[in-house]
């Protein structure tokens, strides 16, 4: 439950100190209930008072890192419903899919196409983040030769696999870079937790419907994994929108934490082969609310209007 800013300020050390930034312990404590600091800027609360609080003040989706060094990025963190409320706190990423049953021609060809979109604008660079890599179950060598090639990019690797064993290889040869492992759903989440967490990455979970993915993300939560994100992908683009937005309306407005994770978008699902309606879609899911957004192709063509839109979402408010 939300803490109001007085019920912070009791327990703060009222020192008045101004280390934190705020002249203040009573503007310290309002920034904190607004969700505009972090509890942990005050060098002097105790410990009692920081577990309390940080469990009490935390985002209603939780925050998720993936990928290392210059390619490691933020997912989640959000405190609003609408994202032209407020300022991005993490910005979609982007990711171009691969897939094992490709050949080798294919894949070097994506590739190479892959790296021509890659330009600054205002200061930031616009390019896909990641490459979702796809297992299609023609045998664990061939899938592990194609992340290896991912990775060899440096890019955030997705990794899309609901195999534990093919999952565990692959992760053998990439999980330095801190990839996600999209693959955990009701028949196979005790083995793909237990691949996940000996590896230390994020996993991914989906599911049949909305009350599958919210018990198979309860019982990941009491095996203690809550380095979790939701793939929100259903059969169309329909019940894809809708589990989007259901389950940010039960996160944000409705408080339910286990919904409280980012999500997975993924276009080759619901418009395999359709470049021009995957196009359209990723705008739509960056504005609703994909926390990392799959297409099969990123050119110059969709990059341009959808990085700007991106850009806009993060530097300005739109009213409705």
């Amino acid at each position: 439950m939300a803490l109001s800013g007085i019920q912070i300020f009791k327990m703060t050390p009222k020192k008045n100190c101004k280390e934190c930034g705020c002249p203040t312990c009573m503007a310290f404590s309002m920034k904190v209930a607004q969700g505009a600091m972090d509890i942990s800027a005050c060098p002097y609360m105790s410990d009692d008072a920081m577990a309390q609080l940080s469990e009490a003040t935390a985002p209603p989706m939780k925050t998720i890192k993936v990928g290392t060094g210059d390619s490691e990025y933020t997912l989640g963190g959000e405190t609003v419903l609408y994202r032209h409320e407020k300022t991005f706190v993490s910005k979609t990423r982007y990711a171009v899919s691969l897939c094992s049953c490709m050949s080798d021609e294919e894949i070097d060809a994506k590739l190479e196409e892959d790296k021509k979109v890659d330009y600054d604008r205002i200061g930031e660079r616009m390019c896909a983040e990641m490459l979702y890599v796809n297992y299609a179950g023609n045998g664990v060598d061939k899938y592990v030769s194609l992340v290896t090639k991912a990775a060899a990019t440096g890019k955030v690797l997705v990794l899309g696999c609901e195999d534990a064993d093919a999952a565990k290889a692959a992760l053998e040869v990439c999980k330095a870079g801190k990839p996600i492992l999209n693959g955990a759903d009701a028949s196979n989440y005790e083995a793909m937790n237990a691949v996940a967490t000996a590896a230390g990455v994020v996993l991914g979970v989906s599911g049949a419907d909305l009350s599958e993915i919210h018990d198979t993300v309860e019982k990941l939560e009491g095996l203690g994994n809550k380095n979790l994100v939701i793939d929100v992908t259903g059969a169309d683009v329909k019940e894809t929108f809708k589990n989007a937005v259901q389950i940010r309306k039960a996160a944000i407005k409705d408080g339910d934490r286990t919904f409280g994770y980012p999500s997975i978008v993924n276009l080759h699902k619901i418009a395999a082969g359709d470049l021009h309606k995957q196009a359209a879609l990723l705008s739509l899911f960056t504005m609703k609310y994909g926390s990392v957004i799959v297409a099969e192709h990123i050119g110059y063509a969709e990059a341009l209007p959808l990085y700007g839109l991106r850009q806009n979402l993060s530097l300005i408010h739109i009213s409705e």
